[in-house]
């Protein structure tokens, strides 16, 4: 639909939008308080689209202008953007075009309103990059033609307040005597073959070879006019820039002709006009949104996109660009991006300058200066040619309200650890909104407390004349209010739980040379996963020799090296918790093997057949050919170069490289090596899309225990689709080493939603979770079939009400293996336990999830147990998002259904690939780090909003663990069959979860209490598989000695495993009182012994003999201990 050249929108009655300067100060509305809406999209439907994971907040920003930025999944991906609207009603708001003052000069549009007062800017047309730099479409402003150009194309105008899409172009004639000729326009970036173009002062320094056609072209003349009268003729184009008050005509071919006819001192008249008298336009490329539709134009490939837009009736501007080229942000297309605006509200919009220009600043209530709103795709701002910018004429100093804000910008900065500070500022808001001094008072108070504020969960430890200092005393929710001169403003803050542990940003430090520096940041969690950003002044920090730490602000450290070679362990105190994170200065590179024994290394594979030759590398050095075929099968397949020993990698290294003789092919190039725990790790590199040498890097995963031993060299293809045959070589396996640093002894971090000592069978709801057996149909005798079966009787003999197959039961989804599966579980489950199976990536190897459903169902449910509602979803591709959004739709759903439903008290969701992996290099996790992130928060969202418990239980990492975050406790079950993928000590063996619920105490409240309400609704117990169970305990004691016991169980003749978290165990006995020493009862007088489970300490407390009994899954051992008098 060709876009009308009539305007689009009706006149607004009594608009006073402004375009020239500032206009009047005028009594500006109520000033909202609120710096930051959360959750708020200012009324545009983000939602509405079938997205999913939504997170938006607006920010005011000047009277009758609001931010919104968003993020958002969809079908396609991830789409971020940022949304200006103004009220185009607003009398005090007005725009203008701005750029460097010389239209050829491009500038950032950060540089661009530097010093202009703009209270926010977004970049505006497309222009003549790398070449002119000037616009390729008209430019108007003031009333005054920037860039003008005889073709119309579609733009955003104002005139008198009245705002439009319309087309729009400008041009102009040159009247000589009583001839008149056409100007093809003002300031062009090319003048058209026969035509003139027209250049004033705007056009800058540049010269006008571009403008003049392609390079080499002889048939150009240039007239040079002041006070018009010609005071120059020349043949091609003169002089690089535009004098002073002069304009200078640009000519080609029969247009160039024109102007050699002309005489020096000859009368000539110049006027340029645009179609339409506007007072603004400023022009893009197509029109997105017609009368409420999406118009008719040729799409393109997804991008950052720049797009204005006005609602029906013209009352208000949509400036909307979203992100591109990242990891939230994939772009849109036009066509999407068209579909966008018309969910925003636009009926008309038009196309701007998009891609790596597209930039939105803005100054956000509260601020003195306008800031970087998006991500730039090209990883910083783009210089640019103009921008359309948004001034406020309401008064920018005198104080009309005030707001109170945490002094950090850390989105947990509201939250506040027990005896820690948290600095707090009062802001003094114009009428404009600008940030303005403001000296008051502050004050703290707490629900139910006394209006000083003496009982308060948090106390005013330091008055400042503009805020202050708070330390946290108390669990729970504390008002802040700051009044200045009869003027209140009041924020929320949190209280959290006891500090449990403090974590830092940065695992390590590696640094090049002296001088160098990072910086470094803290963070202090309660017992449920609550999180505070650490202030510095809370903070003890040192460093030994070589390097120095030092406060850079108020929540950052600065870490330098004042050597050019060392190692340190630099090290922080936060209210007794100590955190260190290791430092090097220098790097260098040893070799690993120059594979000269390469005859001697061997090919192996799974699910595929090739070879393993020798050959040359790109400098002629020894290197190894791995050819394979992966068309045999659709389920991951691997190549493999097997090193005839394990080569031991010395030092400590960051990072190993390698050379690679890419095929294009997109395989999956990794290294595995075994760590000083002896523990298999892959290291991984890029997928190969290139072809040819180029030198890979491998990175070692921060805290893997050293040395490492490279064992092999793997290829692997996880695509289905892909079927190729493939040719890689590789050459110089190097490691970049730093020098060796003492690794630091991090306390482990225990939830204890995990029970150690005890059982969960006192609670009404028992659900039982099994994963990672991977077992494959065609050998139904193996021992990992055994061990899943062993694991499935425990289970129907602990009669839970509730059997969860947490994936991954069996290896390759094959249907032979669906076979044995319902096989084995009919035989050892039946009808005893009903069940349910969560696909995991082994339930697709080389299928789709539909193999799967045909055999076991849906693979994603929704079904409640008695208060409980139990949600299983699919991420056997990776990640909830590749399991397809309907499913994360049916999670947000189900959720908000849980919330308003009173018989539900809690929820427990499954999914096979956690969040977030505790061991080293993460390579367990879902992948999109962002997805995690919303999942997570959606979570810790409804147990907030709806004072209702959750959990979240995982799989696939081949350890057991726990955590919590934010009040949600995730519970990773380990392997049922498979062996385990860490050390014992670290939740390496196999078993079971049981996990314990209690529906009477799921509704915990808005403010429920630290630790002890989750656990009181839920709990796990980790059941390991007991080949034999050995107990340590001293059999002599005497009163007042106090000794050690240990527990430890035996899995498969190899595994010794430690009874302690994140293992179950009963601890129990005759004449033995069990506590973990938080109590305050006094000792029963007829006990012998007291054990503490928690510290593995047993006290003699009475003469006397005691049995102390350890008991792990149903096994039991027990120890008589004879104590005497001391």
């Amino acid at each position: 639909m060709p876009l009308p050249t009539r305007r689009l929108i009706a006149a607004l009655a009594g608009a006073g939008l402004l375009l020239t300067g500032l206009v009047a100060p005028a009594t500006a509305g109520p000033t909202p308080t609120a710096l930051v809406r959360p959750g708020d999209d200012n009324g545009l439907g983000l939602d509405a689209d079938g997205s999913v994971l939504h997170e938006v907040s607006t920010r005011p920003i000047a009277p009758g202008l609001d931010l919104t930025s968003f993020q958002r999944l969809e079908d396609q991906g991830w789409t971020t953007g940022n949304i200006l609207v103004a009220d185009l009603t607003e009398p005090t708001l007005s725009m203008q075009v701005l750029d460097s003052g010389t239209t050829t000069t491009p500038a950032t549009v950060l540089d661009q309103v530097a010093g202009t007062g703009a209270v926010a800017a977004v970049n505006g047309n497309h222009f003549d990059m790398n070449y002119t730099n000037v616009p390729i479409f008209t430019t108007i402003t003031g009333g005054e033609v920037i860039n003008g150009y005889a073709q119309p194309y579609p733009a955003f105008t104002m005139t008198d307040g009245v705002a439009a899409i319309e087309y729009l172009s400008a041009a102009g004639a040159l009247t000589v005597g009583e001839a008149t000729h056409d100007l093809a326009g003002l300031n062009r970036a090319t003048v058209p073959v026969n035509g003139i173009g027209a250049y004033n002062e705007r056009w800058g320094d540049a010269s006008l070879d571009r403008p003049a056609g392609v390079p080499g072209e002889t048939d150009v003349a240039t007239a040079v006019v002041q006070g018009g009268v010609v005071t120059a003729v020349t043949d091609g184009t003169g002089t690089a820039g535009v004098p002073a008050g002069a304009q200078v005509l640009l000519g080609r071919g029969t247009g160039a002709a024109t102007l050699r006819a002309l005489e020096v001192g000859q009368a000539v008249e110049i006027s340029i006009s645009p179609s339409s008298d506007v007072d603004l336009g400023i022009g893009g490329n197509v029109p997105l949104v017609l009368d409420g539709e999406v118009a008719e134009f040729p799409d393109e490939a997804v991008a950052a996109r720049t797009v204005l837009g006005l609602t029906e009736d013209g009352s208000e501007l949509i400036v909307a660009t979203v992100d591109g080229r990242g990891a939230t942000a994939r772009g849109l297309t036009r066509i999407e991006m068209a579909e966008l605006m018309i969910d925003l509200g636009a009926y008309n919009a038009v196309n701007i300058d998009g891609g790596g220009s597209t930039t939105m600043v803005a100054r956000p209530a509260g601020g003195t200066e306008v800031e970087l709103v998006n991500t730039p795709s090209d990883g910083s701002a783009r210089v640019v040619a103009n921008s359309l910018a948004f001034f406020s004429s309401a008064d920018a100093e005198r104080l009309t309200d005030v707001a109170v804000r945490p002094a950090l910008t850390d989105p947990d900065a509201h939250n506040i650890i027990p005896g820690l500070t948290r600095t707090v500022e009062g802001v003094g808001l114009s009428d404009q909104l600008a940030g303005v001094p403001a000296t008051g008072v502050t004050t703290v108070s707490s629900p139910g407390g006394a209006p000083s504020g003496r009982d308060a969960n948090a106390v005013i430890t330091q008055r400042q004349r503009t805020g202050a200092v708070l330390t946290g005393v108390t669990p729970g929710p504390v008002t802040v209010t700051y009044r200045a001169t009869r003027i209140t403003g009041t924020a929320e803050f949190t209280v959290l739980g006891p500090l449990d542990h403090v974590t830092a940003s940065r695992q390590q430090i590696a640094l090049d040379a002296a001088g160098d520096t990072a910086t470094i940041s803290l963070a202090a969690h309660d017992g449920d996963g609550f999180t505070a950003p650490v202030e510095t002044a809370d903070v003890e920090a040192s460093v030994t020799e070589g390097f120095t730490v030092t406060p850079n602000g108020r929540d950052t450290f600065t870490v330098t090296a004042t050597t050019q070679s060392g190692s340190a362990l630099v090290t922080f105190e936060v209210a007794g918790e100590l955190v260190q994170v290791p430092v090097t200065v220098g790097l260098t590179t040893a070799p690993v093997t120059d594979l000269a024994d390469g005859a001697s290394w061997r090919f192996a594979q799974d699910r595929a057949s090739g070879t393993l030759t020798t050959t040359t590398g790109p400098d002629g050095q020894h290197a190894l050919r791995l050819q394979h075929d992966f068309t045999t099968s659709t389920a991951t397949r691997g190549s493999y170069a097997v090193a005839p020993a394990p080569i031991v990698i010395a030092g400590q290294p960051q990072a190993i490289t390698m050379a690679v003789d890419g095929d294009g092919t997109g395989v999956w190039p990794r290294l595995q090596v075994r760590d000083g725990d002896g523990v298999v790790r892959q290291l991984d590199g890029p997928l190969v899309t290139w072809e040819g040498w180029r030198e890979v890097t491998f990175t070692v995963p921060p805290g893997a225990p050293f040395p490492l031993t490279l064992e092999r060299v793997r290829l692997m293809e996880t695509r289905s689709a892909a079927s190729y045959h493939g040719d890689i070589s590789f050459a110089d396996i190097d490691a970049v080493v730093a020098p060796d640093v003492a690794q630091p002894e991090a306390a482990p971090v225990h939830d204890p939603v995990i029970v150690t000592d005890g059982t969960v069978t006192g609670y009404s709801q028992q659900i039982a979770v099994m994963s990672d057996a991977q077992f494959v149909g065609r050998n139904p005798e193996s021992d990992i079939v055994a061990a899943a079966r062993r694991t499935l009787a425990e289970i129907v003999a602990a009669d839970p009400d509730l059997l969860i197959i947490n994936g991954d039961l069996v290896d390759e989804g094959a249907p032979i293996d669906f076979d044995l599966a319902r096989r084995v579980l009919t035989e050892e489950v039946g009808d005893a336990v009903p069940w349910l199976y969560v696909p995991g990536n082994h339930e697709i190897m080389g299928g789709s999830i539909g193999e799967f459903e045909a055999a076991f169902g849906p693979a994603q449910q929704v079904t409640d147990l008695d208060g409980t509602r139990i949600i299983t979803l699919d991420t056997s591709a990776g990640s909830l998002r590749a399991g397809g959004l309907d499913q994360i739709r049916m999670l947000e759903d189900a959720l908000d259904a849980a919330a308003a439903e009173p018989a539900v008290t809690g929820v427990v969701v499954f999914f096979h690939h956690p969040t977030e992996d505790p061991l080293p290099g993460d390579a367990s996790q879902i992948s999109d780090r962002y997805e995690a992130a919303a999942v997570d928060a959606l979570l810790a969202e409804f147990r907030a909003t709806s004072g209702r418990s959750i959990a979240v239980i995982n799989s696939h990492v081949g350890a057991f663990h726990a955590r919590s975050f934010d009040g949600v406790s995730n519970v990773i079950n380990g392997n049922s069959g498979k062996s385990p993928a860490s050390t014992p000590a670290d939740g390496g063996f196999t078993g079971w979860t049981l996990l314990g619920i209690d529906p009477a105490a799921g509704v915990v409240g808005a403010n429920p209490a630290p630790v002890t309400s989750r656990l009181a609704w839920l709990r796990a117990e980790v059941r390991p598989r007991v080949d034999s169970l050995a107990l340590e305990v001293p059999t002599e004691m005497t009163v007042g000695e106090v000794g050690l016991v240990a527990g430890t169980v035996t899995q498969d003749e190899v595994r010794d495993v430690p009874v302690a978290w994140p293992m179950s165990a009963d601890w129990s006995g005759d004449g033995v009182s069990i506590s973990d020493g938080t109590g305050t009862d006094l000792e029963p007088a007829a006990q012998v012994l007291r054990l503490n489970p928690a510290t593995g300490e047993v006290t003699a407390v009475a003469p006397g003999t005691a049995t102390v009994v350890l008991t792990v899954n149903g096994i039991s051992q027990e120890v008589v201990v004879t104590v005497g008098e001391g």
